[in-house]
């Protein structure tokens, strides 16, 4: 298949029907790994999240961060599955991916479009201090002055720690991957 750079319309309803995919990356010998993730779609770019639940290591340690810092390729592998195989389906994605930091202007953009897609992320943290120490959320959170309050997120915890506000979202990082199909 020729390399495009925008889906079909029947590609994208695809898509955007399915809740979850498969991120496959490489290290830099080449071996591949592969995770499922949950995605949010803008037309361009897939974005997806490394944020606060459980992992056993720290997030810039997990393969999937190693193998994007390594070799900047990604596939993306959504699917349905059904018993009833003619309703069978996929659609498989190829492109660059890097690692999109809080304060990045696509990390907003993501952000935006992943709490529209999964009322989870609509619950998580995403504190800003103003600069005056007046820290402001939308989760379960209402913080005065330079506490941050009752969310209980690492970064949150930590700001408590260190008593500056600085939790800015529960969302680490969002591994963005602009598609080559």
């Amino acid at each position: 298949m020729a390399n495009r750079t925008t889906l079909s319309e029947a590609e994208a309803a695809f898509v955007n029907a399915q809740r979850v995919a498969r991120l496959a990356t490489a290290d830099e010998k080449g071996r591949p790994y592969i995770v499922p993730v949950c995605y949010a779609f803008d037309g361009t770019r897939f974005y997806t999240p490394l944020d606060e639940k459980p992992k056993r290591v720290n997030e810039s340690k997990l393969r999937r961060v190693r193998n994007i810092e390594a070799r900047h390729e990604a596939s993306l592998l959504i699917d349905r599955y059904d018993d009833d195989w003619s309703r069978l389906g996929y659609v498989l994605v190829h492109g660059r991916a890097e690692l999109l930091q809080p304060g990045d202007a696509l990390h907003a953009h993501a952000l935006v479009l992943l709490r529209q897609r999964y009322v989870q992320y609509r619950t998580l943290c995403t504190i800003q201090d103003d600069g005056v120490g007046d820290a402001r959320g939308d989760c379960d959170y209402a913080g005065q002055g330079d506490d941050v309050g009752t969310c209980n997120c690492r970064v949150a915890r930590q700001s408590r720690e260190s008593k500056r506000a600085v939790c800015n979202t529960c969302i680490i990082c969002i591994i963005c991957i602009t598609c080559t199909y």
